[in-house]
C-alpha cells in the first residue's frame, strides 16, 4: 500500500528566503525534507518533508524549524508538525 504522505510547513509574511530544518526522525531513504523557496508575489515559504510509505506506520510529530538566512544570529521559530496514521 502507497501511503507516502508530504507534511507542510507555511510561512507567511516574510521578505526573503528563510532557512527550513526538519527534526524528528532519522534521516535516510524514508524521508526527503526540501526548504521550499520564498514566493515574493506572496510573501510566503512552503517547506515540506515527504514522509515514504516505510516510515508512516504510527502517529509522529516533526518539527520544522525556521530561521533567517540573511541574519543568523537571529531567533529560530520552531513549529511542530503532527502526521496522524489512521488504520484498522
Amino acid at each position: 500500500m502507497n501511503t507516502e504522505t508530504i507534511v507542510t510547513c507555511n510561512i507567511t509574511d516574510i521578505s526573503e528566503q528563510m532557512n527550513i530544518e526538519w527534526s524528528g526522525f532519522q534521516p535516510g531513504d524514508d524521508f526527503d525534507p526540501e526548504e521550499g523557496t520564498y514566493n515574493p508575489d506572496s510573501g510566503s515559504q512552503i517547506g515540506t518533508l515527504t514522509v515514504k510509505s516505510a516510515a508512516v506506520t504510527v502517529d509522529k510529530t516533526y518539527t520544522c524549524t525556521v530561521s533567517s538566512n540573511s541574519n543568523p544570529t537571529s531567533d529560530k521559530k520552531s513549529t511542530d508538525v503532527h502526521l496522524n496514521v489512521y488504520s484498522k
